[in-house]
């Protein structure tokens, strides 16, 4: 899958943006393939995907999500009384979490605890969903009459209430008659700031849209394409052959991305830009630690240890001879 087709629409005259429908997986591959061809669009969208941070260090260069825009059903930069209360309560979790693991830690300094942003348990929008779930179920069980309290009784009461002080955009949970949510979707755009010290990336969201609960404004990327670095040894990695029958083996070079897998296509960068006169070695070959029995020096060393075995066991055999005559 190189996605050319995309490429291609993302390059024709009037486009302006671009929608997928996409899960994780589609998502890391297609972005990293169109951030390394410069699109003239105002947003790209993934559906629900392209906000999360599990996603986002997936690419092979962070930095291309920003501006992305996505469609989610909760996110942590909702500014709503009931959201804002539960990021608070997750991330008094967290840090009674990590209190209980300095217990286990031989002179753990405790002022470390937040300073490091990927050992921070981030908050995903399907995490948040299964609490609201929960919330609203809990919540039916207790308001249905006992009588009522069965499966028909339960789901009834559920299609029939809008449960308000939810975590959702709008902040009220009902359920339409084919027993679907029926709630507004929330509108993000991913901020990706910059590196920081331990090789994380800052990333966060801004809320678009409903326009009750904005945090931010839309922002137009212009030109979709990051300021890759430069391209040096560290993005370059060598793959050694067998030793031939000369005794010689090649040794062969190849990009890789910032995380050290191999790109797309071996000879292409994908993490990086070729500047001055550093270029993907050529391949080379150099002398084998061992001599090789396939090579001439090998089967010549082979043929004179075979004259010499030979010779051994015909002088011994002469040397019985004389003795027992």
């Amino acid at each position: 899958k190189t996605h050319a087709a995309l490429v291609a629409a993302g390059r024709s005259e009037g486009i302006s943006g671009l929608l997928v429908d996409a899960h994780s997986s589609d998502f890391v591959k297609i972005q990293s393939v169109l951030s390394r061809v410069a699109l003239s669009l105002s947003f790209i969208s993934y559906g629900a995907r392209g906000a999360d941070s599990s996603d986002i260090q997936q690419l092979s260069n962070p930095a291309t999500a920003h501006n992305l825009i996505a469609a989610q059903w909760w996110n942590p930069s909702l500014n709503s009384t009931a959201s804002l209360a539960f990021v608070r309560a997750w991330r008094r979790f967290v840090a009674f979490r990590w209190a209980d693991e300095l217990e286990h830690r031989a002179a753990a300094d405790p002022t470390a605890l937040f300073e490091l942003a990927n050992n921070q348990l981030d908050i995903a929008w399907y995490g948040a969903l299964a609490f609201q779930t929960a919330t609203v179920l809990f919540r039916a069980l207790n308001e249905t009459a006992v009588e009522n309290q069965t499966v028909s009784g339960v789901q009834h009461y559920l299609q029939t209430t809008a449960f308000d002080n939810a975590i959702v955009p709008g902040g009220v949970v009902q359920f339409n008659e084919d027993g679907q949510a029926d709630n507004v979707f929330e509108i993000v755009q991913t901020k990706v700031t910059s590196a920081l010290s331990d090789g994380a990336w800052a990333i966060r969201a801004t809320t678009l849209f409903p326009e009750a609960q904005t945090s931010g404004d839309f922002e137009v990327k212009g030109k979709w394409v990051a300021e890759l670095e430069r391209c040096g040894p560290q993005f370059v990695r060598h793959n050694l052959r067998k030793c031939t029958r000369d005794s010689l083996r090649q040794v062969s070079f190849y990009w890789v991305d910032s995380r050290g897998y191999p790109c797309y296509d071996l000879n292409t960068p994908c993490s990086c830009v070729v500047q001055d006169s550093f270029a993907l070695p050529p391949p080379i070959f150099q002398d084998c630690e061992y001599v090789s029995l396939h090579s001439s020096n090998g089967v010549a060393i082979v043929a004179l240890a075979t004259f010499g075995a030979a010779t051994c066991a015909l002088c011994l055999a002469l040397l019985l001879y004389h003795s027992t005559t």
